[in-house]
């Protein structure tokens, strides 16, 4: 390889692990507007980007009813990083699979009380 040949290798190695490292900082991206503890975190990152620098969490950060949501028990992410964005998500696909038995559980206990008490079922 001569040395003019190299410089231009490196360039478009660089480019495609930039565009790599891209697609992997959207898809972060994507999650944290997906899951509920996560989209609060990002909403007050947009919002404050000082705020998120420490470990603190401030608990009054939603003053209204309409602005705070209904995270159903879950503990909101303090900071905003790739680890705390995996394990919140890991956590949040934990809760929804608990929430999914509980609800098939729920549903078999109905359609049981419904066929005790002779509703057709077919017209459920």
């Amino acid at each position: 390889m001569t040395k003019s040949y190299r410089p231009r290798l490196r360039s478009s190695h660089n480019v495609i692990e930039q565009r790599y490292r891209n697609k992997i900082n959207d898809k972060f991206n994507a999650l944290s507007n997906s899951v509920p503890t996560l989209r609060v975190a990002t909403k007050r990152k947009t919002k404050n980007p000082d705020h998120m620098d420490n470990d603190e969490f401030d608990e009054h950060y939603y003053s209204s009813s309409d602005e705070s949501p209904d995270l159903e028990g879950l503990e909101p992410a303090r900071k905003l990083n790739k680890g705390v964005i995996l394990s919140k998500s890991v956590e949040y696909i934990r809760f929804l699979e608990l929430k999914n038995d509980r609800m098939r559980e729920k549903n078999h206990e109905l359609l049981e009380k419904a066929r005790l008490l002779g509703i057709p079922l077919d017209k459920l």
